[in-house]
């Protein structure tokens, strides 16, 4: 038996021509393809100094946030801002207001100046059971920002009067529990931060009862004395668990001269005092004099408590969190 070779079809000659076609179209796309992606490369790196963070793609390869000749030394910080977060009541909220004067808020910003972002969380009218529930709702998670620095500074709502309109009050045991709680919170201790206690500062009397706008409430709110409770209350708490306490009663209450065999300054037992007149504008909130002799204790209390945290030593430690723009590559 013979087999006789058969001749190809003209469809199957016309795809042999094609092959070899289409293999040369491919070799070309690659080739085209490949310089594209090789001039991107190429234009990356020497534009790598000028683009922004949004640009700097494809697993870091093409680009860094920073150029490579300008990495911060050892002891600078890299990635975000650490943290120092002031929570508190009204107090702290208003503390941002410079219509009147001098405040605290921007004083701290201001000391901190590129090396921690000073966030106010101050929430008007809260007592210590409002804050611990608000706690979680605004705290950054470790990955979103390190927290340095947190100042509490609560009590002035929670002394208001059992019998109070205003619904405030918080039972003095309640209140020291509460302090524990936000101190223990895990959104807090996740974050390892350097703590500030701030006991309520003490109220005037006189003041209070002045109706001062149509808010004003005739009844009595608060009293100097059970205002003190809360302070000592405050006091203790930071004694037993082991964290800084800024007295700012005690502070406040030496700047108007009392001595503790004398009625409380404040309290209609007592002469009306000048002196606290001049730091609470209505009895209980501060004044542009009350928020400076807060900003000066508080750097007074880092200071001696955290001397290489002190604002104004920084620069032994470490700094500017980005360099100084002497020593900024200009490539």
């Amino acid at each position: 038996m013979s087999f006789r070779s058969r001749k190809p079809s003209r469809s199957e000659e016309s795809s042999a021509q094609a092959q070899p076609q289409a293999n040369n179209s491919w070799t070309r796309s690659s080739v085209i393809y490949s310089l594209i992606i090789l001039s991107a490369l190429v234009t990356a790196h020497f534009l790598r100094p000028f683009l922004p963070t949004e640009f700097c793609g494809f697993g870091q390869l093409l680009c860094t946030t920073q150029p490579t000749s300008q990495k911060p030394s050892s002891t600078a910080m890299t990635g975000p801002y650490d943290q120092f977060i002031l929570f508190g009541d009204s107090i702290t909220q208003q503390s941002c207001d410079q219509e009147e004067g001098f405040a605290f808020t921007p004083a701290l910003q201001n000391a901190y100046i590129r090396r921690l972002d000073v966030i106010n969380r101050g929430f008007s009218g809260y007592n210590t059971s409002q804050a611990l529930a608000v706690l979680p709702l605004f705290m950054p998670t470790v990955a979103q920002a390190q927290i340095r620095f947190m100042a509490i500074f609560f009590g002035a709502n929670d002394a208001c009067l059992p019998e109070s309109s205003t619904h405030q009050h918080v039972p003095l045991g309640q209140y020291k529990q509460n302090l524990r709680d936000i101190i223990a919170h895990k959104v807090v201790t996740i974050q390892k931060p350097r703590i500030i206690l701030i006991t309520p500062p003490p109220v005037d009397e006189y003041c209070l009862e002045e109706p001062l706008s149509d808010q004003w409430i005739p009844e009595r709110q608060r009293t100097a004395e059970h205002t003190k409770q809360y302070a000592d209350a405050c006091r203790e708490v930071g004694a037993e668990i082991g964290v800084v306490v800024l007295d700012l009663w005690s502070i406040f209450m030496a700047h108007a001269g009392w001595k503790e065999s004398e009625p409380l300054p404040g309290s209609k037992k007592a002469e009306r005092n000048s002196v606290l007149g001049e730091l609470l504008r209505d009895g209980l909130h501060f004044t542009p004099k009350a928020y400076r002799l807060l900003y000066e204790s508080m750097i007074h209390a880092i200071h001696k408590e955290w001397p290489d945290q002190d604002p104004f030593d920084l620069d032994k430690y470490f700094p500017y969190v980005l360099p100084d723009w002497r020593k900024f590559d200009k490539r």
